[in-house]
């Protein structure tokens, strides 16, 4: 029976990420979909991540050198796969129970979508759930170009047939290849969000998210851009940096830092004009929500999650 269903086959990108690979790893081999292949592309970590990964190699592909980046290394495991479904998982993310299934099921039941993507958990770097995935929506390719990108990684499956027909991954981009990837399969291929948590992502201080700066605030700009999305596109991406900037500028002053106080205000207003009213409006219901929310974690696959997150965390 088994025999009859999709390969799933899961990419993990690593890069001296030994404190925290191994639950990634039990993750992916709990599953209780019986087709998985799971490869693991090292980019020659030299903390201990090559000993997890002996330890697992009887249940797992792996293969460790230098690549050019994240979306390279990624690459190179898909050409390396077979499946007929395709998902990566970053080495410091986890699946919940049950969410390869969950992805798998849905693609089988509608053959015509070449997309699926959940909700996610916002966990610590102890794994702790400190929020929810506050931004995720049913798929709308405008707003996908134009106000934000919705679609957390951790949670999206797709087709290897459309993977391959838009190209795979940019190599050239280095924090927003995801939201660069969706929107090219967005416009060839039906895309469907499905109301499951399927993942947990880690929101700490050392991850690209986190530390990308300006420089992934520009490439997430020059993706919405590249795309047709327009000057101030994604705008809730331009708000955030907009918002960042004015509280920088703030602290600045308050400690007579006036000089880097202009230029964080400066800053500021080159993506001021992207937040209008629906924008805003849109912002301020979703934090409402948030507080209003319970904080009670979901430990697997469920309906209806609560959509929480932590400090406005937009990913792309």
């Amino acid at each position: 029976m088994s025999d009859s269903l999709p390969l799933v086959s899961i990419v993990t990108p690593s890069y001296n990420q030994g404190a925290l690979i191994e639950e990634t790893i039990h993750s992916v081999l709990s599953q209780d979909y019986p087709r998985i292949e799971y490869i693991v592309v090292d980019g020659g970590s030299t903390d201990g991540t090559l000993g997890i990964l002996r330890k697992y190699e009887d249940h797992l592909t792996w293969f460790s050198g230098p690549d050019e980046g994240q979306s390279d290394a990624i690459n190179k495991g898909f050409q390396k796969s077979h499946g007929a479904i395709l998902a990566w998982l970053n080495s410091d993310d986890i699946y919940l129970p049950g969410a390869v299934r969950t992805a798998a099921d849905y693609l089988a039941a509608h053959p015509e979508v070449a997309m699926v993507y959940g909700d996610c958990n916002m966990v610590d770097g102890q794994g702790q759930v400190v929020g929810w995935s506050i931004w995720v929506e049913d798929f709308d390719l405008r707003r996908l170009v134009e106000d934000l990108d919705y679609i957390y990684q951790p949670a999206t499956f797709f087709r290897r047939q459309a993977f391959e027909g838009v190209g795979g991954l940019d190599i050239e981009l280095h924090y927003c290849m995801d939201y660069d990837l969706w929107i090219r399969i967005g416009k060839k291929y039906p895309v469907r969000h499905i109301p499951h948590v399927l993942a947990n992502v880690r929101v700490y201080p050392h991850t690209k998210t986190a530390s990308g700066g300006e420089e992934r605030w520009q490439e997430v700009f020059e993706v919405g851009r590249r795309h047709g999305g327009g000057i101030f596109a994604p705008r809730y991406h331009h708000a955030k940096r907009a918002y960042y900037y004015t509280r920088s500028g703030l602290g600045c002053l308050s400690k007579g830092k006036v000089k880097e106080a202009m230029g964080r205000f400066s800053k500021a207003l080159e993506s001021w004009p992207a937040i209008n009213l629906s924008v805003l409006v849109a912002a301020v219901a979703k934090i409402l929500r948030y507080r209003r929310l319970s904080s009670a974690a979901r430990g697997s696959v469920s309906e209806g999650p609560p959509h929480l997150d932590e400090d406005w965390s937009i990913h792309s």
